[in-house]
């Protein structure tokens, strides 16, 4: 994902976005989470679409109520070392989802992970896991999209 890449968000993702650090083209190194999560042995590397979205997004939260901020549809905080010492919750919900997932961060007032899949659909969960998005993009505008009365 570069800045190049055509977006599939809103404007309003995106203005969402740029508020809290984001911008076309970021690029934050991935190496202390990979050592933190992966150092010891416990998480397998990343995926390059889990490292991807990392280097993209890594380190963005949102409390879902800060004033500066529209109300975003979840609290989430885009941080793997969240993830540290659960590495077996995330070989449980690897098997649940069947598919290698990499954590990517929180939501739910850090009570649900989400992990990244090798294809780039994203998963939720703690006791339970569910696919949250297909894609990062979709995952992003998922995170971020204020509620409407439609959705």
């Amino acid at each position: 994902m570069d800045g190049s890449t055509a977006r599939q968000w809103s404007e309003g993702t995106d203005r969402t976005l740029r508020v809290l650090g984001w911008y076309p083209g970021r690029a934050v190194d991935t190496d202390a989470w990979e050592e933190l999560l992966c150092g010891r042995g416990t998480f397998p590397r990343p995926h390059p679409a889990a490292r991807r979205f990392i280097a993209e997004f890594g380190g963005l939260a949102s409390a879902g109520d800060r004033a500066e901020v529209p109300l975003t549809r979840f609290d989430f905080q885009l941080d793997p070392a969240l993830a540290e010492w659960d590495e077996e919750i995330f070989e449980v919900l690897s098997e649940w989802a069947d598919a290698e997932l990499f954590p990517i961060g929180m939501i739910a007032r850090r009570n649900v992970y989400l992990g990244m899949a090798q294809d780039g659909a994203v998963w939720a969960g703690m006791d339970a896991v569910d696919k949250f998005a297909d894609s990062p993009d979709l995952t992003i505008e998922k995170l971020i999209a204020p509620y409407r009365a439609d959705s």
